[in-house]
């Protein structure tokens, strides 16, 4: 039994998935076990997993029927015999040092979830990164940057958790924000988090990043808001303003390209959306971290009103 597991979920990734892999096997921490699950890959993907896995016995593979994401990183924790696990994608890389450093990390200050810097790359310019600039916090202050969006990214990435940690939580079957409420799950239960030099390498991808700007988003996306939202309500003390500024931020950015739209699909998007924002009206009144327009807007929002380009229309 190896000490780490890493998860890499993929489909049709064979146009990245080399990179990724060598990435992992190279690494200088070698008690590792790889765990590749693909996921009803149409492309050459899982030919290149089975020859990785011919070459190398700490790599295993799942073949499984296309189910998402969430299925794919949910197997290959079903598989899970180690006592750490971190989860990598397939478009992704990692640094020679990376996991010996998340576990030197994790180990050395008795933690339950070890977090790293991520950085997004475009090319070779870095387009964004998060940095926790605090070294060792409770599950709590660790869960308030995640939420917020700030220092810690809010995916399961970049992250080395003890298996013990997540049991039997598993990401839930959802199209977008699977990963930020499986980590409010598992953080919620964390006792130490540890901020450690580590950087996962985030290699952005223009083109996919644009393909998907004209569809109508997931209905997921406010189910997960709500789920959330809700939390913080209910732990209210335990948590600044500015998780459910950033929960209410990223769900508005997601509803105003749908306002004004005719298909059905964005239309309940939107309805759906207008009642988060009603029924939530009363924290984002109280909330400190809008300035004071933003504030109106999402109050305008939640009365069924969008104010753009100098006009109120209805939504």
């Amino acid at each position: 039994m190896a000490a780490i597991s890493v998860i890499v979920p993929l489909y049709n990734a064979e146009r990245t998935l080399r990179r990724c892999v060598d990435s992992i096997l190279c690494q200088t921490y070698r008690d590792l076990t790889l765990i590749l699950v693909d996921d009803g890959s149409q492309d050459g993907s899982a030919a290149i997993c089975d020859e990785y896995a011919s070459r190398d016995d700490r790599v295993r593979v799942i073949h499984k029927e296309n189910g998402g994401v969430s299925s794919a990183r949910n197997a290959g924790l079903e598989r899970l015999d180690s006592p750490y696990v971190t989860f990598i994608d397939s478009d992704d890389v990692v640094p020679p040092d990376y996991l010996a450093v998340l576990f030197s990390c994790l180990n050395e200050a008795s933690a339950d979830i070890a977090v790293c810097d991520v950085s997004f790359l475009r090319g070779e310019e870095e387009t964004l990164r998060f940095s926790c600039r605090k070294p060792l916090m409770t599950g709590t202050e660790a869960l308030e940057r995640l939420l917020s969006r700030r220092e810690i990214n809010s995916g399961p990435c970049a992250k080395l958790f003890r298996a013990d940690l997540i049991g039997e939580e598993r990401f839930p079957p959802m199209r977008a924000y699977e990963d930020m409420i499986f980590n409010l799950r598992v953080f919620q239960k964390a006792s130490r988090v540890v901020s450690c030099a580590a950087e996962y390498r985030y290699l952005d991808n223009p083109q996919g990043a644009m393909a998907g700007q004209r569809k109508t988003p997931s209905e997921d996306v406010i189910a997960a808001s709500g789920q959330i939202a809700a939390f913080l309500k209910e732990h209210r003390a335990d948590f600044s303003d500015e998780p459910l500024y950033a929960t209410a931020s990223h769900l508005f950015s997601y509803l105003v390209p749908q306002a004004g739209r005719k298909e059905e699909a964005a239309r309940s998007f939107v309805r759906k959306a207008v009642a988060f924002f009603r029924l939530y009206r009363p924290m984002l009144r109280a909330n400190r971290a809008f300035p004071f327009k933003e504030k109106l807007l999402f109050l305008l929002v939640s009365h069924g009103l969008l104010y753009q380009n100098g006009r109120i229309s209805k939504l």
